[in-house]
Parts: C-alpha cells; sequence; structure tokens
C-alpha cells in the first residue's frame, strides 16, 4: 500500500518535536545526522510463472507458479551514479511487479518510493510489495532533514526463455574413469584430453572429442608433469613436455620446439601472451609463442600473488582498441580467498600487475576451492570447485573480472555428475560451449542457450 507523502511529513514533525522535548527533559544531548544514502538493498521470496508440459498430451501449454529466494540475487549500490541494480538477472519468468524488497538507510534516514508510473513518492514499507516493471526511485532524506539523495533502481530480469543453460551428455571414455588425475582443455573449437597414467610417470595427449565419436584418435606420449603444462593459444595448445614446447592443432601435433631453459611451468595464456613460471618462481610472458620469455613487473605486495590453482583470462577493453585485460586469479596459502591481479596489455608497451585490494570488505569475494577453475564465458567469469567439507561449490559467476562473486541459479551441474571425489575438469571452447568430465569419465557439453554473444 502507497502512503501519502503528507503522512511522511507530520511524522517527521511530530518526531521532531519529541526530541526537542526531550531535549529539554534531560541532560542527555540528541544528535540528529546529516549522511543521506542507502547502505543495503535484497529482495525478498519472488514468484516466477513458467509454461509446463501437459503430461496427458506433451503440449507446453500448461502454466505454473514457483517461487525463489531473491536475497540469492546480489544487488550493487552505485553511489557516485545513484543506480542500484542487478548484474546477474533475475530468472526467466520472473513478476517484477510484486516483490518485498528490504532497503536500509544510513543512520535510519527515511526512505521514499517513486515508480515508473508515478510523479509522486511515498512511504518506503518492508511488508508492501513493489513495482519493479520499470525503473524505481528511492529518496533517502538524512535522519536531520538537511539532505537528501535519490536512486534509480533497476531489476534486470531476463526476457528470452532461452536463457537458460543446457547439459547434454556425450559420452564416457573409459581411460578417464582409471586415472589419478586428468586435464581437458579446449584450443579453439578442439577439446583435448591430458591424461597421465596411474603411475604418473607419463602423460598421454588426444582429441576428446574424436575420443567420443568412436573414432581412434592419434595419442601423443609425453613427460610425466606434461598434463600440468597445458594453455590454449591462438587457437592451438601449447604444452610444456620437458625442455620441449609442444604445439597442437585440430588434434595433431604440428610443432615442436626447444623450450627456453628458463621456463620450468607453463601457467596459462591471454589472448595475446603465454604465461609461465621460471624454476627461480619468476614469472614470464612472451608474445612470440614462447620463443622468448621477459619477467613481469609487480607493482604491489608480491606476497599476495597467488602460487595455487593458478587461473588466467582475459577480455578485451571496449574504450581502447588493442588494449587488454588480463587477469590472474589463484590462492596463497593461508588465505582462505581467492587473490585477483590484473594488468592492461598493449602491444610494445610493458605494463605492471597490480593487487586488485578489496581493502578488508570480503563479503563477495570467492572462496578458498580445491581445484578451483575459471571459465571465461561471455560476458562473465564463472568459477567452480571443492570446498573444505569436500563438497562442490555452487557456480559462482562474476561481470566485474573477478573481483566479486556470487552463486548463480542460471548453472548447475549436470544430472548424474560424480560429486564423490574431487577429481574433475571444465574447460569452455570458442562456440561457448562449457565441457565437463567427472572422475567417472562421464563428459557433459553445455551452452546457455542465448542470442546475441558477442566476445567480451
Amino acid at each position: 500500500m502507497k502512503r501519502n507523502i503528507a503522512t511522511v511529513i507530520l511524522v517527521v514533525a511530530m518526531t521532531m518535536m519529541c526530541a526537542s522535548c526531550l531535549d529539554r527533559r534531560s541532560n542527555e544531548e540528541y544528535n540528529f545526522y546529516g549522511d543521506a544514502a542507502i547502505t543495503s538493498f535484497s529482495l525478498g521470496t519472488v514468484n516466477q510463472y513458467l509454461i509446463g508440459i501437459r503430461k496427458s498430451t506433451g503440449v507446453k501449454d500448461s502454466l505454473y507458479k514457483q517461487t525463489y529466494a531473491g536475497s540469492n540475487y546480489i544487488f550493487n549500490i552505485d553511489h557516485v551514479n545513484g543506480l542500484i541494480f542487478n548484474a546477474d538477472s533475475l530468472p526467466y519468468g520472473t513478476d517484477p511487479a510484486h516483490i518485498l524488497a528490504t532497503i536500509t538507510a544510513k543512520n535510519s534516514g527515511t526512505v521514499l518510493l517513486k515508480d515508473y508510473l508515478d510523479e509522486d513518492f511515498y512511504y518506503y514499507s518492508s511488508s508492501d510489495s513493489i513495482d519493479f516493471t520499470g525503473p524505481l526511485t528511492i529518496r533517502v532524506n538524512s535522519q536531520s532533514g538537511e539532505n537528501q539523495r535519490d536512486y534509480t533502481v533497476k531489476v534486470n530480469v531476463h526476457q528470452q526463455e532461452g536463457d537458460v543453460f543446457n547439459w547434454t551428455t556425450m559420452g564416457t571414455v573409459a581411460e578417464l574413469a582409471v586415472a589419478p588425475t586428468f586435464n581437458i582443455r579446449a584450443a579453439a573449437d578442439d577439446i583435448y584430453a591430458l591424461v597421465p597414467t596411474t603411475a604418473l610417470d607419463r602423460t598421454f595427449v588426444y582429441d576428446l572429442k574424436k575420443k567420443l565419436d568412436g573414432a581412434a584418435p592419434t595419442v601423443y606420449e609425453l613427460g610425466a608433469e606434461a598434463y600440468k603444462n597445458a594453455a590454449a593459444f591462438n587457437g592451438k595448445l601449447y604444452v610444456l613436455d620437458g625442455q620441449q614446447m609442444k604445439v597442437f592443432e585440430d588434434g595433431n601435433l604440428v610443432l615442436t620446439q626447444t623450450a627456453d631453459a628458463q621456463v620450468k611451468r607453463l601457467l596459462g595464456a591471454g589472448e595475446t601472451e603465454l604465461y609461465a613460471l621460471s624454476d627461480g618462481g619468476k614469472f614470464l610472458s612472451s608474445v612470440d609463442n614462447g620463443v622468448t620469455w621477459k619477467e613481469e613487473i609487480f607493482n604491489d605486495d608480491k606476497s599476495l600473488l597467488p602460487t595455487v590453482d593458478l587461473n588466467f583470462f582475459s577480455y578485451d577493453v571496449e574504450t581502447n582498441e588493442g588494449m587488454e585485460q588480463v587477469v590472474l586469479a589463484g590462492y596463497v596459502t593461508g588465505i582462505n580467498r581467492m587473490m585477483v591481479w590484473s594488468k592492461l596489455f598493449e602491444v610494445n608497451t610493458q605494463a605492471a600487475w597490480t593487487y586488485v585490494d578489496l581493502a578488508g570488505d570480503y563479503r563477495y569475494a570467492a572462496p578458498k576451492l580445491t581445484g578451483l577453475t575459471v571459465l571465461p564465458y561471455g560476458d562473465e567469469d564463472i568459477a567452480i570447485g571443492v570446498k573444505a567439507d569436500g563438497t562442490y561449490s555452487n557456480f559462482m559467476v562474476s561481470t566485474d573480472g573477478g573481483i566479486t562473486w556470487h552463486t548463480s541459479s542460471q548453472y548447475a551441474y549436470p544430472t548424474g555428475f560424480n560429486k564423490s571425489k574431487s577429481v574433475f575438469s571444465a574447460t569452455t571452447d570458442s562456440n561457448y560451449y562449457i565441457w565437463l568430465v567427472d572422475n567417472t569419465g562421464q563428459v557433459w557439453r553445455g551452452r546457455l542457450n542465448k542470442m546475441g554473444w558477442e566476445k567480451r
């Protein structure tokens, strides 16, 4: 129910009078505060209406209602631009016109609302549903009445039923079921399996898609550590095999070159550079396909540099043609959250890495996960792994380059995925498919049926 603004003014006036009386009756000083700001915003239970399939006919025509917790969707508060929004859109079929919201103002300031159909503000109540069909204006009056601030709230909802993630079972590979661990990597639309032997003395590399199709792909035998040293770069798979760099394309070994003696571990790649570790622990990069390497520069405290479960991902900077944002994410021993570093890369420049400082606000930092895997996916990054209690984490999504993360209901593990062991691997190909393999050798391929895919 919307409440008339005149009532609000009367309540404020009475509050001022009571405060004045209190001041005269006691020796205590009563302070009003001048700050006007929204400090938190969240949604309550949300209704969702979907079309189901009528069992008697198999026709998709039966409308049904279900609910979900809106509090699972994080709302960003941009105080500078006066915006409140959810980066992860609410699911398709959500009813945005009847939602309860919890809105908190600093120092108990007065909160007023005005929806896109009205010209007048009304008093906010946590027990009254709000229409978020269009932009909503929130006005905060400070407790002192001296200041006010307006925010525009935009509740984003998926508008196409096609924005649904679906998994397809691709088959089972027996060799993966008996392997102690394995690694799958996509290079363009090729998927490679890097599988160590039970004795961990050799690594076999082959085209996984051909294997699933029943063909007999060429199997390449590499050294014991090769499965740990793979990176997709420029549509090819680079594998460091001892002192040799081996390059695969279309499922075949197409190039073997002597690796730089200082390169001991191949870590990953952005769009322009390969990254590696030297024997002395130095971070190295190469822009010429691993022929020559240079040491990376770090502006901040290198003790915060992740050394465990490292992931590299990158995206183009839309405002600067030819510039790439590269992100390094992983863990530091003794710190139970993801550590994120980034750098802006531009050809012919020596860019430095910078630690992303969360300034003590770790509410939305990714937790410590064994086998952390970050998958760049459209305009999002997806993270999965195994929690400290041995259970698999929910799919987490970041839309700001890995700085903040939130659980997403858009993605889920496929039915039948074996969560009894922490052995798994995942990758994304150039066609926006996520490939996932569990410890039983089952392989799934999933894709968000979304129109207008663009490279970030």
